[in-house]
């Protein structure tokens, strides 16, 4: 793992292939062990729900990061006197 620390304390265009072919590996298989386990506060479910977030807000949704995050981890939204728009909502959980 140490190897591992230290590939990533390098700027990204000083790694070789090799080297960026192994974060991605290892990144990958975090990803798919979190997923498995339905990990709700690793790097799998943040990259979920910031990309929701930015993929959403770029199509117009006017849902915040933090309604979009409370989606994904509770399947709701907070109460407030703010005004949901339904599509925003539906397309956050696709």
């Amino acid at each position: 793992m140490e190897n591992m620390n230290m590939l990533l304390l390098k700027n990204l265009e000083d790694l070789t292939s090799f080297e960026e072919r192994k974060i991605v590996d290892k990144l990958c298989q975090r990803f798919l062990i979190e997923h498995q386990k339905n990990d709700k506060g690793g790097i799998y479910s943040i990259s979920q729900i910031v990309f929701a977030y930015n993929s959403n807000r770029m199509e117009g949704s006017t849902l915040s990061e933090d309604q979009t995050k409370n989606l994904f981890l509770t399947g709701t939204l907070p109460q407030s006197d703010d005004i949901y728009v339904v599509k925003d909502v539906e397309e956050a959980m696709i």
